[in-house]
């Protein structure tokens, strides 16, 4: 074979071997949604969504250094999908949902359902399911538009609620395949944070919005149908296991004005006991926490009977905050948002295959028993206060 020959044939190899750029796109004309937010028009019928994208700009030398810059586009359409494509037409450029990290839905479409969302969402092989979904009573236009008050980089506090929960014991990081799983069994209904704007008080003028996560919106498989306040979803992380780290303050009384303690509670042991009695269900929890003593203003002389009496206290709180999530849970919402029928299924699967189907009208039913045991750590390191002292000299 000839040498002319031999390059012909090495040609036409590199031809079918090598990659073209035929599917190539420059990075500024790509556009990135980081957040997705998706509102239902009751008056038209029309899903509404914005999105705030990160544009990777060729012309870097504006506002930022790496060039990023960042805005909300908005769009509508009789389904999701439509509407996603007509944000296609509002950019004018290729759209990348590669980098999408969170959808916040408006609390008008989560009581319409979004398992059809989702179900559009799952099937985009852009979007990934470990996406965390949100909840929000606010205009999404003006949520997407907040910048973060500290600047990192990111385009909004929004993407920053996986680090938010974990270090909170007001919210839950929730993603896309979480909520999808819950929807779809009668074992745990879900729950998703919810995203606030507020503003302080006495702030200047200039001064930027903020955003908070406080508290968990309530669904019924799909559906939204409630609420839970601060303390009711510290109850519900807390009793859940998710979440242990948390503290609050306790008021003794004593002759010259109410003494404060303050407690953090360091671990908790929760334990669901199903049972059936007359052929009907109930539960037992037992919760096992052990605590730190934070803050100890008071007048009482730390000692054995003391300590004993400050276990009894944060007992009884520990219990009424819980039997308080329960009693919302069933006879407010009527959502098994702690799994007692996952729980039930498990330990009795014969009777939840022969009544899952009347599991809503079971459930606000069920007989809940809530035992609390709580144990102060370290004892011996723990010292009189100095207002003990004081009334002591």
């Amino acid at each position: 074979m000839n040498r002319s020959l031999r390059v012909i044939i090495m040609v036409y190899i590199a031809v079918f071997i090598l990659t073209g750029c035929k599917d190539m796109k420059e990075v500024d004309r790509i556009t990135f949604p980081v957040v997705l937010g998706i509102d239902w028009d009751e008056e038209n019928s029309r899903i509404k969504i914005c999105t705030q994208v990160s544009t990777l700009s060729a012309q870097s030398g504006g506002e930022s250094p790496s060039g990023t810059k960042y805005s909300v586009l908005e769009g509508e359409g009789k389904t999701l999908k439509e509407a996603m494509d007509n944000i296609i037409d509002h950019a004018q450029q290729y759209i990348s949902w590669k980098q999408l990290i969170a959808v916040v839905f408006t609390d008008k479409m989560a009581k319409r359902g979004i398992i059809r969302e989702l179900d559009v969402l799952s099937r985009n092989e852009q979007i990934h399911l470990n996406s965390y979904l949100i909840i929000t009573t606010d205009s999404l236009r003006d949520l997407l538009g907040t910048s973060p008050v500290i600047e990192t980089g990111l385009p909004t506090a929004i993407v920053g609620v996986g680090l938010i929960s974990e270090q909170s014991t007001h919210s839950k990081a929730v993603t896309m395949k979480d909520f999808i799983a819950a929807s779809l069994n009668n074992e745990i209904e879900p729950v998703l944070p919810q995203i606030a704007i507020y503003r302080k008080e006495n702030a200047q003028k200039d001064a930027k919005n903020e955003l908070d996560y406080r508290g968990l919106g309530v669904f019924k498989q799909d559906r939204l149908v409630g609420w839970l306040n601060e303390k009711e979803t510290i109850a519900l992380l807390f009793v859940s296991g998710i979440q242990n780290q948390g503290s609050f303050t306790l008021l003794q009384t004593e002759s010259n004005g109410d003494g404060e303690i303050t407690v953090s509670e360091h671990t908790t042991k929760t334990k669901y006991i199903p049972y059936i009695k007359n052929n009907e269900p109930g539960m037992l929890l037992t919760i096992s926490a052990e605590y730190d003593i934070y803050s100890y203003i008071t007048t009482h002389k730390i000692d054995i009977a003391e300590v004993d009496k400050i276990n009894n206290m944060v007992a009884t709180h520990i219990k009424k905050q819980v039997e308080a999530l329960i009693n919302k849970a069933q006879h407010e919402l009527n959502s098994d948002i702690l799994g007692f029928g996952g729980k039930i299924y498990r330990k009795y699967p014969k009777y939840w295959q022969e009544n899952k189907e009347h599991w809503p009208e079971i459930f606000p039913e069920i007989d809940v028993i809530v035992e609390v045991e709580a144990k102060l750590r370290d004892t011996g390191e723990l010292t009189n206060s100095f207002k003990y002292q004081q009334d002591k000299d």
